[in-house]
């Protein structure tokens, strides 16, 4: 969980490029995850590949290094594609970021 991590380490992540600002003592939240976002999305490279649950901020893990069990790579969406079709305020959030990084 990125609240988890120490405070040095947050210090560390929000003097990343293109996060300076982010106050390293603030919750980690909607806010920061679209920064975060909007960092990965401008990389110069030609693809840009992020797992649901860092574009939907969940925190779900896919699995857990260093073990072995039958959890493990079997994450499930927490929503089906219908429903987060519907889901309004994530497409447009999700659309705008992508319009905003010429990664349409």
């Amino acid at each position: 969980m990125v609240d988890a991590i120490s405070f040095d380490e947050r210090r560390l992540f929000t003097s990343l490029p293109g996060l300076h600002g982010i106050d390293p003592q603030q919750h980690f939240d909607d806010q920061v995850r679209d920064a975060l976002l909007r960092v990965l999305y401008a990389a110069p490279s030609e693809l840009c590949l992020l797992p649901f649950q860092d574009l939907l901020g969940t925190r779900e893990r896919v699995n857990v290094p260093g073990t072995v069990n039958d959890s493990n790579w079997t994450f499930r969406m927490p929503v089906d594609v219908d429903a987060l079709r519907a889901d309004r305020a994530t497409t447009a959030r999700l659309a705008k970021l992508a319009v905003e990084s010429n990664r349409q």
